[in-house]
């Protein structure tokens, strides 16, 4: 190459390529002949009396490694996508399955104020505590799409341990009652609420 014919090759001017102040330069370019993505490293030949004498350019073919990129940059465009399609997903679905469950909590709140007997109360028990554990986990898949819109805050607020424990015994017990097994929980009384 020489300086009349370097600018003509690649997409830099012949002033970007051999005009520079340390020895050598590196240039990430794309040559015109062909389209290819390149990288040019220009270094300075110095004769005895540290004149420039010429220039030795190496260049190396990029293109597999840009294609590379390029490919990794539309699958993190794709995942982008298909995250934003699954959050969307999950905030309206669970706003659909929060309306029923809603419905479920205030009709079993509505069953155990009547007179019933003890069994059946019972199971609107389990049912009322079961529907407050879903609606825990739906609000949960809400946080998490607002997590990830960065639309969350997290509240510091006290939680009653009694509550947390009565509400793990019944999915368990239910769990258990299935397989036809006694799920019991000793409680130590001096455990803070």
């Amino acid at each position: 190459l020489n300086t009349t014919s370097a600018g003509e090759l690649f997409d830099l001017s012949e002033d970007e390529i051999f005009s520079f102040d340390n020895q050598v330069a590196s240039f990430d370019t794309v040559c015109l002949c062909n389209d290819a993505d390149c990288s040019l490293s220009v270094n300075k030949i110095y004769d005895t009396y540290q004149d420039v004498i010429g220039y030795l350019i190496l260049i190396t073919d990029l293109s597999d490694r840009m294609q590379v990129l390029r490919q990794l940059e539309e699958a993190k465009e794709e995942a982008e996508r298909a995250n934003k399609t699954k959050s969307l997903f999950l905030a309206n679905t669970s706003h659909e399955i929060r309306t029923p469950m809603n419905s479920i909590l205030g009709l079993s709140e509505l069953a155990l104020k009547m007179n019933l007997p003890e069994t059946v109360l019972d199971y609107l028990t389990d049912i009322k505590h079961s529907a407050k554990n879903l609606l825990a986990i739906i609000n949960d898949i809400l946080d998490i799409s607002r997590l990830e819109s960065g639309k969350v805050t997290l509240i510091n607020e006290n939680y009653y341990t009694a509550t947390l424990i009565q509400d793990v015994h019944i999915i368990i017990d239910n769990q258990a009652k299935k397989k036809g097994l006694e799920f019991v929980m000793n409680l130590d009384p001096a455990i803070p609420h």
